[in-house]
């Protein structure tokens, strides 16, 4: 009998030790400062990495609200909301509880006080191009964190024109691509195809895409001046798969859409 109370001691010592998290070493650094503490964890289901970390460094705030299952960022004056999805009626999808998961949640602006330019509606935070805008936030003690291998982070650090990258020995890296309407005019020409351009300014920094028709369609950037930077690219080709879209304009739109100036 008290042989067979140890080994249930021992599996229950097991059960547990199993659904707990550890730090890990990697370092993290934002804007080439490394950041202490456990910035990263990991359990079972992998390496999850501290969303009030990492937006408190770049100068934003996070709350979790435990009550509406909701994670709050404010960030440049513009506060976002990782909230469930609700389905046409308003109704909450209902999932079985799992106190360290929210799930089916999606990414949206909340509140723009200040009418500076946000994407409207519901903003993709995964890398991964077929995963969908659903994704799932970790909570441990109290505190949200983001899966490593999905790219969440990343998705939304895009939003706020940061990019982040991991290093070969495993540092995660992330910093500001400071975008103003000087940067496009200094550094891009007319005639660049889509693939130069995206070799100077990274592709994942672009706010929306706009279709005109088949030939034409045009990329968006949101500065901090409460203007928008709108790239078009032209393929005068579209059935030929070889053909390529090339830029033949960049102009600068007020937050509202109205045109300012030609910039090339």
């Amino acid at each position: 009998m008290r042989k067979i109370i140890i080994i249930i001691n021992i599996l229950i010592l097991i059960s547990i030790s199993s659904f707990e998290c550890y730090g890990s070493e990697r370092k993290v650094y934002v804007d080439g400062k490394e950041l202490e503490g456990d910035v990263i964890i990991e359990n079972e289901d992998g390496e999850f990495i501290s969303i009030n970390d990492i937006i408190e460094a770049i100068g934003g705030t996070v709350v979790f609200d435990e009550d509406e299952e909701r994670v709050y960022i404010t960030y440049d004056g513009i506060e976002y909301v990782c909230r469930q999805r609700t389905y046409t009626y308003g109704e909450r999808i209902e999932e079985d509880k799992d106190d360290k998961y929210l799930t089916h949640l999606i990414f949206k602006v909340n509140n723009n006080p200040e009418c500076k330019p946000a994407m409207e509606g519901e903003i993709r935070l995964s890398q991964m191009p077929f995963s969908g805008t659903d994704f799932s936030v970790y909570i441990y003690e109290g505190r949200p964190y983001f899966s490593l291998s999905i790219g969440n982070m990343e998705g939304m650090l895009n939003v706020f024109d940061y990019l982040y990258t991991e290093e070969e020995n495993g540092e995660i890296n992330v910093y500001i691509f400071d975008l103003t309407s000087d940067f496009f005019e200094k550094n891009l020409k007319l005639g660049m195809t889509m693939e130069e351009v995206g070799e100077i300014l990274p592709y994942k920094l672009h706010d929306d895409v706009r279709h005109n028709n088949l030939y034409t369609f045009e990329w968006e950037y949101y500065l901090k001046n409460n203007s928008i930077v709108r790239l078009t690219y032209v393929n005068e080709n579209y059935e030929d798969i070889n053909s390529v879209s090339e830029l033949t304009g960049i102009s600068l739109l007020t937050s509202d859409g109205q045109f300012v100036e030609k910039i090339l």
